[in-house]
């Protein structure tokens, strides 16, 4: 194969190799876009029960909730490892749930923490989120176990 060969060749397999991250990719947009939606959340919200997911009691500040419900490196790892070592690839699933938790973030961050259509957000997140395929229950259980405890 020449040199200009090789490149060619490059040319084309390089940005594939970019755009495909695979699962990996996935969880790394799940989790960035869980966060930024928690940022979200937390600016505002940090006192709802109801809007924190009964994952959390409230917290007493935003400062507070913003050290919690981030994911943390440890959390972070837990993430990466669940879908690591899982034998079935679960990008679609976190493809789909990221999409709506980038939609429901940019949805918060339109509006005041006094609007009321904030509740729209949460409701559409929602609806998104329950729309996507499911994972199953021993790996949802873990994921919540990375995330929540």
């Amino acid at each position: 194969m020449t040199h200009l060969q090789r490149l060619a060749l490059l040319a084309v397999v390089a940005p594939l190799l970019a755009c495909n991250e695979g699962e990996g990719g996935a969880v790394a947009e799940y989790l960035d876009s869980a966060d930024a939606y928690a940022r979200q959340v937390c600016a505002c919200e940090y006192d709802n029960p109801l809007l924190l997911l009964g994952l959390h009691a409230p917290y007493p500040s935003t400062e507070e909730c913003l050290m919690d419900l981030p994911a943390n490196s440890a959390e972070r790892g837990c993430v990466e490892g669940l879908f690591k070592d899982a034998t079935v690839d679960y990008s679609a699933v976190l493809d789909c749930r990221a999409d709506a938790q980038r939609k429901a973030k940019g949805c918060l961050a339109a509006l005041t923490c006094t609007d009321t259509m904030r509740v729209d957000c949460y409701t559409q997140a929602a609806d998104e989120i329950q729309a996507c395929p499911d994972l199953p229950n021993d790996v949802e259980a873990k994921l919540n176990d990375c995330l929540y405890n």
